[in-house]
């Protein structure tokens, strides 16, 4: 699709129509050139997202001169009251807008594609959000420009240098329960198939469902990604285990040579105090060592919360040291009644689930 005003050139690639597959492989390339490119906009996970039900993966691609300059995945995500199915879409972009190294003019390039997905989004959900895993200047000056409403959202990287000065960055308390935890027995370790996962899913729906009070993806989602990701080496699930039992587990999606992610963690750690043994804590110190033993640069806790609103998870992870960025999310409203009343929506059932749980 050619602009007669611009340079550039845009495509729309949407498992919802035929697949331009030549166009796919040519992203693939285009991507294998670029540098740090973050998991969640990598072409690879394409089919793994349009593999889930409630989950639509959206691939936009620029090109100027037949030649990919940028690219960026788009998750369509359904929640929300089943019995409006059209009211209760988002289009979210986790991570950044992968663009060729060699653009002169990043804004220019920014701005193109932030106002063609706007045309997109207009039709197909209520908002569109962006969470960057950091802070990123020019994207945060184009996305206000198109009226972007920006709120403060912490971000904890953890940079893998060497075991001693991870170790050293690790609280004091910290240290102490991973000793612990190993000396009592506790042992983190890769997925070794479906019955490992499902004992790991069930904490994890345990989790959400009595203290967490969020939306999550079903087992589905979790089987997906151990075939399409574990099993093809583009991320590891980690499980930890006692005296044979799962006791918690997270998901770490990767980029090879550069950062593995925390995506859903759960332990079953207030149960098990009495044995002497801190399920998270393990598992995160271990999915630490994993990216450093691995050759990864980076480990990435997607999120530590807005930094004016006391949260005890962002407490939880400063204690494993690493920088903490103010990457922010951004959000334009394209429906604002119908995102006005989905918000009452979730307010009314997360107050019955508390009330009548």
């Amino acid at each position: 699709m050619a602009n007669k005003l611009s340079p550039f050139s845009f495509h729309v690639l949407d498992s919802a129509n035929r697949i331009d597959t030549g166009l796919l492989n040519r992203v693939l390339n285009f991507q294998g050139q670029v540098n740090n490119v973050s998991f969640y906009q990598h072409v690879h996970i394409f089919d793994f997202i349009n593999g889930n039900k409630g989950y639509h993966a959206i691939l936009f691609v620029i090109e100027e001169q037949d030649e990919i300059i940028a690219s960026l995945m788009v998750l369509k995500i359904r929640q929300g009251p089943t019995c409006c199915p059209l009211f209760n879409e988002r289009l979210l972009v986790t991570g950044y807008p992968v663009i060729c190294n060699m653009v002169s003019d990043r804004k220019q390039v920014l701005s193109f594609m932030i106002q063609k997905i706007a045309d997109f989004a207009k039709r197909q959900s209520v908002f569109i959000e962006f969470r960057p895993h950091v802070p990123d200047l020019v994207l945060d000056s184009v996305l206000k420009q198109n009226q972007y409403q920006y709120t403060d959202h912490l971000n904890l990287l953890v940079h893998l240098t060497n075991h001693q000065s991870l170790w050293k960055e690790l609280h004091e308390s910290k240290r102490r329960q991973v000793k612990k935890s190993q000396r009592n027995g506790l042992v983190v370790e890769p997925c070794s198939g479906e019955i490992e996962l499902t004992d790991f899913y069930s904490i994890v729906q345990n989790l959400y469902k009595n203290r967490v009070k969020k939306p999550y993806p079903n087992y589905a989602f979790f089987l997906n990604f151990y075939k399409e990701l574990q099993l093809k080496r583009k991320a590891v699930i980690l499980i930890a285990k006692w005296k044979g039992q799962v006791v918690g587990g997270m998901l770490c999606p990767y980029i090879e040579g550069e950062t593995i992610y925390e995506w859903y963690i759960a332990g079953q750690d207030r149960d098990n105090v009495k044995n002497g043994i801190y399920p998270s804590v393990l598992l995160t110190w271990s999915a630490i060592e994993y990216g450093l033993k691995h050759g990864f640069k980076t480990f990435d806790f997607m999120g530590a919360g807005n930094p004016s609103i006391p949260y005890g998870v962002r407490d939880f992870k400063k204690r494993f040291g690493g920088e903490l960025v103010n990457a922010g999310r951004y959000i334009y409203v394209n429906k604002p009644f119908i995102y006005k009343m989905l918000g009452r929506y979730f307010k009314f059932k997360n107050f019955y689930l508390n009330k009548f749980k």
